[in-house]
């Protein structure tokens, strides 16, 4: 299923390096693309300002807009729905910013989805007396909204918790119908 790997690579460290930090141009001149003003639709009501002040942040009205702050931005937004159980949310930027020069208004639409909760935590591969230690590790518990840094931070306790460096590589099962997803740990030897 092609979201339970978007999960997992959420669950996954994000990096991520600066592209372009040339002032966007329309056919190579010196029509540089300057933000005008900063519009976000479709946030929810209770999330709208922070989305508008993450977004702000890095795309300051008055500044020219470059590749490297709109890839900056896009993630911010990303992260800041992942952190709160949005894990097939959709930002996406207005077609018109591929024409556009001089000043101009940028628009952001985000499509939160909806918000998915833990259904259960697992280990695998490790003998049945430690899963209970290894789920204890987990700052998030079943029933509870998924939060990628909580499961990010219990992944990485694991592998220093087992003995012989293990690989810990994160699983996941997702409902779709019950927005909830099984986060199952498994550990792998070098």
């Amino acid at each position: 299923m092609k979201l339970a790997l978007v999960v997992a690579l959420l669950v996954a460290a994000c990096g991520g390096s600066p592209k372009s930090t040339e002032p966007l141009q329309q056919n190579g001149g010196d029509d540089r693309v300057t933000i005008a003003a900063l519009e976000v639709r479709g946030a929810s009501e209770s999330l709208r300002a922070a989305v508008i002040a993450i977004a702000g942040t890095h795309l300051v009205v008055g500044a020219d807009l470059t590749l490297d702050l709109s890839e900056i931005a896009h993630k911010a937004i990303l992260d800041y729905y992942y952190e709160r159980g949005y894990i097939n949310v959709r930002v996406r930027w207005a077609e018109e910013l591929e024409r556009a020069k001089g000043k101009t208004p940028v628009v952001i639409t985000v499509e939160e989805g909806m918000l998915f909760r833990i259904a259960s935590l697992e280990i695998v591969d490790v003998p049945e007396a430690d899963r209970a230690r290894y789920i204890a590790l987990s700052a998030n518990r079943p029933g509870e909204t998924f939060v990628r840094s909580k499961i990010a931070a219990w992944v990485k306790a694991v592998g220093e918790a087992a003995p012989g460096n293990p690989i810990v590589v994160p699983e996941t099962s997702v409902d779709l119908v019950a927005n909830t997803i099984v986060i199952r740990l498994a550990l792998k030897n070098p």
